[in-house]
């Protein structure tokens, strides 16, 4: 079994995205919602 066939990798990618997605929106949140300055 490969495990680097196009399944996985999508499946990595997108998950690496949805990471993404979720620490930007939660950073950007928390930049709004406590706000130092």
């Amino acid at each position: 079994m490969k495990l680097l066939n196009p399944k996985t990798v999508l499946a990595i990618g997108t998950f690496a995205a949805t990471l993404a997605l979720a620490g930007s929106v939660d950073a950007a949140s928390t930049n709004v919602m406590y706000r130092p300055l």
